[in-house]
């Protein structure tokens, strides 16, 4: 009797766990075997004809969303696949876990081996090729994007990769760098199955860089690269066998990769040589094998079952609430976990709120009060209209109170693929503020300039910036463009816009090119007191409110050269802030998960679009 095996993708977990399990189930299915992707719980014991089933899980995941609940007699006949590698929580999740189960497997060496020195036994499962992922098949095919980075966003990798991607910026890139967080579907920056499997199929090199305190070799990731011909140029790994550096990817450090990358760029034939060997040694690699060993690793629990008298009826042993093993809830889990650091982020929301000092009132109020006294419009310390510039485009620099905008941030405008028709420049008006001083120079631009960028004065661009912004922006309906910035720990403005990050992290504070008259139907930059400091995140807020649409671009666009951050009511009174932001945008304020309940949301007034999807 052979037993079924079915990856059990639990409700609530990574769409990334779902891809693999396609691949285990067809790996076993090609193997001779019988395997099913099913999610939800674990399924009984045996099926409606009384034939044996073998569960497979994630045990990080699966024990993090109520799985330590299941009987511990289900659990010991059931496998647990390990994908996590040591130094991070989820393989200290996973090895916590794993012992309770009949049978487990991992990945890589490295895994296998402290896995064994903490006395379990662990069996290999070796990834290889696999038609789940496979979209290229070795065919000579165009590959228009140079350099291709997919990862989570982790602080110590961001820091690495920054400055590498910014050595590239003159290739075609795509940087797609979701947030750490549970991502139930594919959405947003977040790229799954086929649209990820089709850009490796299209991308010449892979970045791979390891997040904080590992140095394992990403498995996964590489053999979906090397089953669509995407070059690997990795950082140096433990267990990369059987891949042979310099045969079948390249291993480099620090700014060496970006050198590695521009090689095989330059390098066709190079760049074919690793492409072929890599999926020689793949296709050598065929995952069915592992299947094999997978659904005899079944066989062998079921039989232990029978022996033991396992079975106890037709329908198997009923899953029954125990108290969780290792800490993790066994209650129903949330839709998504929301991420506890963004890059790039300069607020967020409390997860309490204090009110601040009543000092903190004195001084918006005496700023409140300044404001009320001005009239007229401040003007700008100069104003530049470049040879040769576009009379459609502005670029506003805005420097802070008391300082200047770097020469070097001018130069690289006016020495750009594309320049700007108008360059205003000038420090942020002290008894206004910033969001007043940009409102009052866009107004004096003059009418023939329809698309405006407005930016601090630290951000230098890359020599293509504003034209990619500038092609961008020409999509049909698109009211804002923007790309990556490279700050000095790691890179922003890789993620889009989306109400429930937006309800609590300032993350988009780099700059964006808006169509002119999309800023004034949004009545342009906050002059309130109480939202200095803030005047970015709350136009992106307010925009995302009113159902603007934006493009992201997947590259680095800027450098930020200059840190420099006055104090701004947020810092020491985000109550009042937070007060102020959901004033003045409520739907999407509404959405902070941690304040609210999904009940109590408002109801949007209008359908609201996030680059062409509705958001729910």
């Amino acid at each position: 009797m052979t037993a079924e095996v079915v990856f059990v993708h639990p409700p609530g977990s990574s769409f990334f766990m779902r891809e693999l399990g396609a691949v285990v189930v067809d790996a076993v299915q090609r193997a001779g075997g019988r395997a099913r992707l099913v999610t939800g719980a674990l399924p009984p014991s045996v099926d409606d004809a009384g034939e044996p089933v073998v569960p497979v899980v994630i045990p990080h995941e699966f024990l993090a969303l109520g799985g330590s609940g299941v009987a511990p007699d289900r659990l010991r006949t059931s496998i647990a696949l390990n994908v996590e590698h040591p130094g991070s929580d989820t393989f200290e999740r996973a090895a916590r876990g794993a012992g309770l189960f009949g049978a487990v497997f991992d990945i890589n060496e490295q895994s296998r081996d402290e896995l064994r020195s903490r006395g379990l036994r662990v069996e290999p499962f070796q990834l290889g090729w696999s038609p789940v992922w496979d979209r290229w098949g070795g065919q000579n095919t165009d590959r228009p994007v140079d350099v291709v980075v997919l990862a989570t966003h982790d602080r110590a990798r961001d820091a690495r990769l920054g400055p590498i991607l910014l050595d590239l910026a003159d290739l075609e890139q795509r940087v797609v760098m979701a947030a750490d967080e549970v991502v139930v579907e594919p959405g947003g920056e977040a790229v799954g199955a086929e649209a990820k499997w089709s850009l490796l199929a299209s991308s010449r090199v892979l970045l791979n860089a390891h997040r904080a305190g590992t140095e394992s070799f990403e498995w996964v990731r590489a053999l979906e690269a090397m089953c669509n011909g995407a070059v690997v140029v990795t950082e140096p790994s433990t267990d990369l066998a059987p891949a042979r550096p310099g045969e079948h990817l390249l291993v480099a450090s620090g700014q060496e990769m970006a050198a590695a990358v521009r090689g095989l760029v330059e390098d066709p034939d190079a760049a074919l040589a690793v492409r072929s060997a890599a999926y020689d040694l793949v296709r050598g690699l065929d995952v069915r094998k592992a299947g094999a060993r997978l659904a005899q690793a079944a066989d062998d629990l079921t039989r232990r079952r029978s022996r033991r008298g396992g079975r106890r009826s037709r329908r198997g042993i009923a899953d029954r609430p125990q108290p969780p093993t290792d800490g993790a809830p066994s209650s129903q889990p949330p839709v998504w976990t929301p991420a506890s650091w963004l890059p790039g982020s300069k607020f967020t929301a409390p997860h309490v709120r204090v009110p601040g000092s009543l000092e903190v009132l004195d001084r918006v109020g005496a700023a409140a009060a300044r404001r009320a006294r001005c009239s007229g419009d401040p003007a700008p310390d100069r104003v530049l209209r470049p040879f040769r510039g576009h009379r459609s485009v502005a670029v506003v620099l805005v420097a802070n109170t008391g300082s200047e905008v770097p020469r070097s941030v001018v130069d690289a405008f006016v020495a750009g693929t594309l320049i700007p028709g108008f360059l205003v420049m000038g420090a942020a008006d002290d008894d206004r503020g910033a969001g007043w001083t940009r409102n009052a120079w866009i107004r004096r631009l003059p009418e023939s300039v329809t698309c405006v960028q407005v930016q601090d004065g630290s951000l230098l661009p890359v020599p293509d910036a504003l034209r990619q912004l500038v092609g961008a922006l020409a999509e049909p309906g698109a009211d804002v463009a923007y790309g990556a910035v490279v700050e000095p720990d790691g890179i922003s403005a890789t993620l889009d816009p989306l109400p429930h990050r937006l309800a609590r992290h300032a993350y988009l504070d780099g700059p964006g090119l808006w169509r002119r008259e999309v800023l004034h139907r949004l009545g342009g930059f906050a002059v309130d007191p109480w939202v200095d400091g803030l005047e970015d995140h709350d136009l992106w807020c307010r925009a995302v409110d009113h159902g603007s649409r934006h493009v992201r671009l997947g590259r680095v666009l800027w450098e930020r050269v200059v840190v420099a951050s006055p104090w701004a009511p947020y810092v020491d009174d985000p109550e009042t802030v937070l007060t102020v932001l959901e004033e003045r945008s409520p739907w999407v304020m509404r959405r902070d998960p941690y304040l609210y309940q999904r009940s109590e949301a408002t109801t949007a007034p209008s359908p609201r679009t996030v680059r062409g999807a509705a958001v729910p």
